[in-house]
């Protein structure tokens, strides 16, 4: 007997196993998986999907529809893939993901770059047959993107002198308070839409996992980490706002958010889908570790 059923909690360490056989590149912890799919300010039941063969779990698909994009879009942000004689379950499990979120509302469907909450930015291109069974099934190659990497151990990351010299010029640089929530709000809102919900929950985090520039009162630049994937020593997202770059705002805010991550005893930082790469190389040594491919479809097609 086979068939599909909603992900259950009591099915965790039978989904890391799957996981796992298909995605070694990308090792998920239990922590991990709970927040990608149960905590996803989104998750939708309906959405996150076991494939059962004979009682027992042989692939999952956990998919969202991120309700702010207009016209919406609909990720599978994760998916695994059955193997020998249950090969074909993995089109089905698929068929069924995407007639769900197209009734949601999903026209574009994308595949793991689920921002705000993603475990990667796309597909590393050495899962050869998952590339080949997406491309099977209507999906193509739109984009690609990298993570870096920065060592932490037995370095300094002092900015006093680079702080001191902002301040003369009129910029503020601290962490996050609590009271800051709103103007953080504010700032993003109007500069960095898309970054909201990402830096809304380093305010859960103890300490606030968030850096700050202010001009007076009104926050001018931003560095978070831990802001997704908590517990992999996760910098981002970053922003400067537009007629204050250049002026070393956000490589002081860059620094003081890896300084954080080496007191609590990362030995490197992850830099995920990284635009600037020259300006991680020139701050910190960054260099890129992963490269992934992007891949989307048409609702339907």
């Amino acid at each position: 007997m086979t068939g599909f059923r909603p992900i259950s909690e009591s099915d965790v360490s039978e989904l890391l196993a799957l996981w796992s056989a298909c995605f070694p590149y990308d090792p998920l912890s239990e922590g991990l998986l709970r927040e990608k799919i149960w905590e996803d300010p989104d998750f939708d039941p309906e959405l996150n999907l076991v494939a059962v063969a004979s009682g027992r779990p042989v692939a999952f698909a956990s998919a969202v529809v991120r309700p702010q994009f207009a016209p919406r879009w609909g990720w599978i942000k994760l998916f695994t893939l059955p193997g020998g004689e249950l090969a074909g379950m993995g089109s089905e499990l698929l068929a069924e993901v995407e007639r769900r979120l197209a009734a949601r509302g999903a026209s574009i469907l994308q595949i793991f770059d689920s921002a705000p909450n993603y475990l990667v930015p796309g597909v590393d291109p050495r899962y050869t047959r998952f590339l080949s069974f997406l491309e099977e099934h209507g999906y193509r190659r739109f984009d690609d993107t990298a993570n870096m990497e920065t060592e932490l151990q037995s370095r300094t990351f002092d900015t006093a002198e680079e702080e001191a010299r902002l301040a003369r010029d009129g910029t503020e640089v601290r962490r996050a308070r609590a009271e800051d929530r709103e103007a953080v709000r504010t700032a993003l809102s109007r500069y960095f839409p898309q970054w909201v919900p990402e830096v809304e929950r380093t305010f859960a985090n103890e300490p606030i996992s968030l850096h700050l520039a202010f001009r007076g009162s009104r926050v001018v630049a931003f560095a978070a980490y831990d802001a997704n994937n908590l517990g992999t020593g996760w910098f981002g997202p970053m922003g400067t706002v537009p007629w204050l770059r250049g002026r070393g705002i956000g490589r002081v805010l860059y620094l003081r958010c890896l300084r954080d991550l080496q007191a609590q005893g990362y030995k490197k930082a992850i830099i995920p889908w990284v635009g600037p790469v020259s300006f991680y190389y020139r701050a910190s040594g960054a260099v890129v570790t992963r490269i992934f491919w992007r891949y989307r479809k048409r609702a339907g097609y």
